[in-house]
């Protein structure tokens, strides 16, 4: 976040219940392997980050988030209450794709304000892999 504000916004963690992490975000153009994206699923819980940002702050980050919409949802911080926040989400789904190492690598960076469980199930998410495509050629046929 530091990256896209230019500033340090104050964080804690969260949890979005009935909700689930998937990767297949629309609109994304490369078609090998997909950002993450939330969709609605009973019983199920996202865990991540809040950030305490202002409207200006939300403009910035429309810009980067550029294939996603605003999307408001009541989570839960780390004191347990219920707060409105907002988040980003492609509501055009696509095929699951895996995301790539360095995507998933954002998202473990969280690691300290995530369960260890939680953690552990991004940890063992399948990652894309362009060596793979590369052995299979310009086609992704091998």
């Amino acid at each position: 976040m530091k990256q896209r504000l230019d500033w340090e916004a104050p964080r804690q963690s969260a949890s979005l219940e009935n909700y689930q992490l998937v990767f297949n975000q629309a609109g994304f153009n490369d078609p090998h392997w997909s950002p993450a994206n939330i969709m609605p699923s009973r019983g199920g819980l996202v865990e991540g980050i809040v950030y305490e940002v202002e409207e200006k702050d939300l403009q910035i980050l429309d810009v980067h988030e550029k294939y996603y919409q605003r999307f408001e949802v009541d989570i839960l911080v780390s004191n347990g209450t219920s707060v409105k926040a907002i988040t980003y989400l492609s509501q055009n789904a696509r095929e699951e794709k895996s995301p790539t190492r360095e995507y998933l690598n954002f998202l473990l960076e969280a690691k300290e304000l995530l369960s260890p469980e939680y953690f552990e199930g991004l940890n063992r998410i399948t990652v894309f892999s362009e060596d793979l495509l590369k052995q299979k050629g310009p086609s992704g046929k091998g």
